[in-house]
């Protein structure tokens, strides 16, 4: 092959914070997935043509380690190394050039234009210095008084320049390095000649220029005053006034005669007795700004007034029409009136009447229009009408709805006003009326008195019936002539009022004295009422007593915060407990389980926090270790999320579907074996009676094995036997205690029913917030015989912890060779990577490579945790 390829593993990898191992090793896996191969550049990189070169000499230039000739292109050279195995074509230096194929060495490298050297070494041409064509190893120089050049690396010489612009003086001569130098006249002398390169300095060069003269005091040049001219370049002092009709204005060198405008703009006219700046003078016109004239505008008579003025006098000129009046032609001596109630005028200076506005049928008209006001018109206010020209109130309304405030106001039950009255007046005896009446009617000696109401010898002159309202809302009448309380009241002792039955008690009918009270179980909130109700139903779950039911209120029921819940029939806020860990609860409702894809680690909690993007975890997870994106396994009849972990799930695998471990064996019988991925647990026979023991090593937070131990045993007559040892895990804010327990348990009878169930475990150690976050090694379950000796003996449990592992998955982008070759800088980055968590092993196992066009090894990693 042509080309050599060589692997570099990347081992620059950032230090993670995160507070979870799992998390901080997941961060390694995606930096070292960007691990890629580091090639030597192929041959046309490398500007090269393969097989095609042969020496100048007879003998042929043969590369051993591709077997191959090489020819470098032009503007490289052949660097052979220390080795045959290292030759590369490199470019010629900067500033250099080869301008031949398979140039052997770097002295085949000559300098550019604008440079100078030897073996591609080239420095720029210092200024005063050129060169001109490719390969010179010295610059030349540029000859002074004739060309120079000012700047490094020139090509070439500029010819000097021989003058010096007009208003500058020659300050420096033409050298091999620098133009002809010329500098600016001052300030004060603002005018020279073409200078030559041989002339003489600024004093004899620079003057002041035409139109100003010179000032010794101040050694400056001044321009002339307006109507003063000089006309010539000299250090005159003074500048010379212009003739009689003739101008100038400042700083100019002559004098010019003064000339008639063409013409002078409308409301102007010429005035031949003033010249300023080059012609005669036009004035304005005498007046107010109403004031034209028409060409040619020669004197003061060509003035005229335009639209809108007059011509008051000689003093005033033009004048604007006065309010009431209008001016709708020019040159006017006196302006028009507007016509009363057809116009007006309101303003000065108008040039038209203004149209009077006219109140329409619905209006009333405040102020008719004159000459100088427009009309005011009014539209009546609500519950009125106009009237003859006048805003009138409605019948059954009073007021003076002509005024700018006026409005009309409703006359009550018993009044009455029509459109002559401003008031609203009382009935006439054996009369009525309702409301917004504008007259009133006979009273009805024939109409029935209602259930509140006493029969009267007197109209009630608002409802026309002759009968009293004398029962209060508390009571009714009895055949029009007695009041009697209503239900939900009783008459008090002195029998001259109805008083409601306070909370508590009740009254079903009516004309009572007394109240009874609420049954035991029942309540009456409030006063008047007429029945007792049912207490509620107890506190549900979620929710506790605030207050029992009582004669005079329901049962108050308060909900529990967020985060907690409560059995059903709490008494006190608290008996609010947290939900636990995996689960969560919304305000005065029950714990419910976290979803899939989500995990809560911590009891008490109102929501569950998500996975990763693409990560599962099963429902009711603990751990942000629960989310994964794999299985363990592969079972087919098991859901996408639920990872088969064989230290924490009891499944076991046959063929491509995947089991639960059994629970318990007949009677006779005990589990032997171990409950975990492939392995098999099943139930054997015993001959009399069994004893089994399991061991397992557990990893929880921080708790005590009292606690842990209790939590096993759980309401068995188990025995439970454990040693603990407790590691911490520091982050940068937060440390994190983990307590590994080794645990025996020895059950001597019910032996078939001795299963140790995770999800149990996990649910009992919960009560007392303790979390299960990993069975680290596979549950054993060891039977033997009480009356026949145990052919093998259960292996004793460890006295100390089990190790903590943490295991990842990933990729690399590399071929299965550089993967090993590679695979100690591995991991060294992922035990840099992991600090503070200190790695004591990492060992890694390749699963599957792709060897394909982009080459792909898929590993598995193991970290061993030596300490936090």
């Amino acid at each position: 092959s042509s080309t050599r390829r060589l692997v570099k593993m990347k081992g620059g990898m950032s230090s993670l914070g995160a507070f979870f191992l799992v998390i901080l090793l997941s961060a390694v896996e995606a930096d070292m997935s960007k691990m890629s191969g580091q090639s030597s550049p192929d041959a046309s990189s490398l500007h090269l043509r393969k097989n095609t070169y042969s020496s100048m000499s007879s003998t042929t230039i043969q590369n051993p380690c591709d077997n191959c000739d090489w020819m470098c292109e032009m503007g490289f050279y052949l660097d052979k190394g220390t080795s045959p195995y290292n030759w590369v074509c490199k470019q010629c230096p900067s500033n250099s050039y080869s301008n031949m194929r398979g140039a052997p060495n770097v002295s085949s490298c000559k300098c550019n234009a604008g440079y100078a050297g030897t073996d591609g070494t080239c420095d720029a041409c210092a200024a005063g210095k050129y060169s001109s064509v490719y390969g010179l190893t010295a610059c030349l120089s540029c000859t002074a008084g004739t060309n120079f050049s000012s700047a490094t690396g020139a090509t070439t010489c500029t010819a000097c320049n021989t003058t010096c612009p007009a208003g500058s003086y020659k300050s420096g001569d033409c050298t091999a390095s620098q133009n002809l130098q010329c500098a600016t006249c001052s300030s004060y002398l603002t005018y020279s000649t073409s200078v030559s390169a041989n002339s003489g300095a600024a004093s004899s060069v620079c003057v002041c220029d035409a139109g100003y003269y010179y000032n010794s005091t101040s050694s400056t040049c001044i321009a002339c005053e307006a109507g003063k001219y000089k006309s010539d370049k000299s250090n005159a002092a003074m500048c010379t006034e212009c003739n009689a009709s003739t101008y100038s204005m400042a700083g100019q060198s002559t004098c010019y005669s003064c000339a008639s405008p063409s013409s002078c703009n409308t409301g102007y006219y010429l005035d031949p007795s003033a010249c300023s700046n080059s012609q005669y003078t036009c004035q304005q016109c005498k007046g107010e700004g109403g004031q034209l004239s028409d060409s040619p505008r020669n004197s003061s008579t060509d003035c005229y007034c335009g639209l809108g003025y007059y011509y008051k006098d000689a003093t005033n000129g033009c004048t604007k029409c006065p309010a009431g009046k209008f001016g709708n032609e020019t040159k006017l001596t006196q302006c028009y009136d507007c016509t009363e109630g057809v116009n007006y005028a309101n303003v000065e200076g108008l040039q038209s009447c203004i149209a009077c506005t006219q109140c329409s049928a619905t209006q009333q008209t405040d102020q008719t229009c004159t000459k100088t006001t427009q009309a005011s018109c009014r539209t009546c206010p609500a519950n009125s009408a106009l009237a003859s020209g006048k805003c009138t109130c409605n019948d059954g309304y009073a007021g003076d709805a002509s005024t700018s405030t006026g409005n009309c106001t409703m006359c009550a039950a018993g009044k009455y006003s029509n459109s002559s009255f401003t008031t609203c007046v009382d009935c006439p005896t054996d009369t009525w009326s309702a409301q917004k009446s504008g007259s009133c009617s006979a009273c009805n000696q024939t109409v029935s008195c209602q259930s509140d109401e006493i029969a009267s010898s007197t109209c009630d002159q608002t409802t026309g019936r002759y009968c009293t309202k004398t029962c209060s809302d508390s009571s009714k009448s009895i055949l029009n002539s007695v009041c009697v309380c209503k239900a939900g009241y009783y008459q008090n002792a002195s029998g001259d009022n109805c008083v409601a039955c306070p909370a508590g008690k009740y009254q079903g009918s009516e004309n009572q004295t007394t109240c009874h009270t609420c049954d035991s179980g029942k309540y009456a909130a409030g006063n008047g009422n007429t029945m007792c109700h049912s207490c509620g139903s107890p506190c549900g779950a979620g929710k506790y007593v605030i207050t029992n039911c009582s004669i005079t209120a329901d049962i108050n029921c308060g909900t529990c915060d967020a985060g907690k819940t409560s059995n059903s029939g709490a008494m006190h806020v608290s008996d609010c407990y947290n939900c636990s860990a995996g689960y969560y609860s919304n305000a005065g409702g029950s714990c419910m389980q976290c979803a899939i894809g989500k995990y809560n680690p911590y009891p008490g909690m109102s929501d569950c926090q998500s996975c990763l993007a693409g990560n599962w975890a099963p429902p009711g997870s603990t751990s942000m270790a629960h989310c994964t994106s794999t299985r363990s396994l592969t079972c087919s009849n098991i859901p996408e999320y639920a990872v088969i972990n064989p230290d924490i799930y009891s499944y076991y695998e046959t063929s491509s579907s995947c089991s639960m471990c059994p629970t318990s064996c007949p009677s006779g019988n005990a589990l032997n074996g171990t409950c975990a991925g492939k392995g098999v647990l099943g139930c054997i026979s015993c001959p009399s009676s069994c004893k089994l023991n399991i061991y397992f090593t557990a990893t929880t937070n921080k708790t005590t094995p009292t606690v842990f131990n209790a939590a096993v045993k759980g309401s068995t007559s188990w025995t439970v036997t454990s040693t603990s040892t407790e590691k911490v895990l520091m982050t940068p804010s937060v440390n994190y205690t983990f307590t590994t327990f080794v645990t025996t348990v020895e059950v001597s009878s019910g032996t078939e029913s001795a299963y140790l169930s995770f999800s149990k475990l996990k649910d009992e150690l919960a009560k007392s917030s303790v979390q299960l976050l990993s069975i680290d090694s596979s549950i054993q379950y060891k039977a033997t015989s009480t009356t026949t000796p145990a052919t093998t003996a259960a292996p004793a449990p460890a006295t100390t912890a089990a190790p903590v592992y943490v295991y990842m998955r990933g990729t690399a982008a590399v071929t299965e060779a550089q993967f090993k070759a590679n695979e100690a800088d591995f991991k060294k980055a992922i035990t840099n990577a992991a600090l503070p968590v200190v790695v004591s092993n990492v060992v890694l196992t390749i699963l599957s490579v792709t060897a394909r066009r982009a080459s792909q090894v898929e590993y598995s990693a193991q970290l061993q945790v030596a300490s936090a």
